[in-house]
Order: structure tokens, then sequence, then C-alpha cells
């Protein structure tokens, strides 16, 4: 029952993207806009950048402390386990 509620609905979102995108706008875009769009994808990425090397260096120190992976370990392995006994 819960499988055929998301399958419709995912189908009727799927038919509404068919029906309402456009392939392109109605007006291109001027020169003055393409440059503004351009500069704030530039700052966008630099943003980017920074932001995930600071996520990598969290990471990496993470995984360094012992404690962190064992409580991956225990609740990586035990939380398949348990919802496997609690299917069957």
């Amino acid at each position: 029952m819960m499988f055929a509620g998301t399958a419709s609905l995912s189908a009727a979102l799927f038919i509404y993207s068919l029906l309402c995108f456009e392939e392109k706008p109605p007006t291109p875009p001027s020169h003055a806009q393409a440059k503004l769009h351009l500069a704030s994808c530039k700052e966008g990425e630099e943003k980017f950048q920074s932001v995930f090397k600071s996520l990598w260096n969290d990471s990496k120190s993470l995984f360094k402390s012992c404690a962190f992976v064992v409580v991956l370990l225990v609740f990586g392995a035990s939380y398949p386990i348990q919802r496997t006994n609690t299917v069957v």
C-alpha cells in the first residue's frame, strides 16, 4: 500500500515536470545579466571550495579519533542486524 502511494506521487510529479518544464527561457538574458550571473557563480564556487575544504579537514580529524571509529563500527553493524531481525 505504501509503495503504491509513493509510486503514484512520483509518477504525478514526473508528469507535472514534463508538462511544465520549458526548454528555453522566454527571453534570453542580456549581456549585463550574463556577466552578473558569471560573477555570482565564481563567488559561489569559491565559497563551496572553502566549505568543502573545511568539511574534508573535519572528516579527517573525526576518522583519526578512535572513539568515533568504534562508535561508527558498533552502530554501523548493529543497525542493519536489528532491521533484518524486525523484518523477518
